[in-house]
């Protein structure tokens, strides 16, 4: 799976603040189980399995787009996708789509929690508004 993470990291460290650039980038799991991996959404990057059926691609661990990058503010997370997969993220920790518009989240069988807010530094929940 290190290979897989060290891809999902590559993208991510591309797409991350790239708000207006030109790269477009997708991540597509073949049907099965990946243990330990956590995907990192940025902007124009869509994850999505290549199975029939939301439980034919599992991931344990995390599925997150954070507005880290613009200090908690989700008011401008664009442009992102997931789609038709489920994520087990582990004990204590949950799946975050912190995205303002533009970001559709289908399909998904979430095992655990989401949150779809962010904190800024202040630890007051941003906004996610999905639409």
């Amino acid at each position: 799976m290190t290979d897989i993470q060290g891809a999902a990291d590559s993208v991510f460290a591309v797409q991350e603040t790239n708000e207006f650039g030109d790269e477009r980038s997708a991540i597509l799991f073949k049907p099965g189980v990946y243990d330990d991996v956590n995907v990192k959404v940025g902007f124009y990057t869509q994850v999505s399995r290549l199975g029939r059926n939301p439980d034919d691609v599992t991931i344990n661990g995390t599925l997150n787009a954070d507005a880290d990058w613009n200090n908690g503010n989700a008011l401008v997370n664009f442009w992102r996708s997931s789609e038709n997969m489920s994520t087990a993220p582990p004990a204590g920790s949950s799946a975050q789509w912190a995205v303002a518009q533009a970001a559709p989240m289908r399909r998904m069988h979430i095992k655990g929690q989401l949150e779809l807010f962010d904190f800024d530094p202040w630890w007051n929940a941003g906004l996610a508004s999905g639409g």
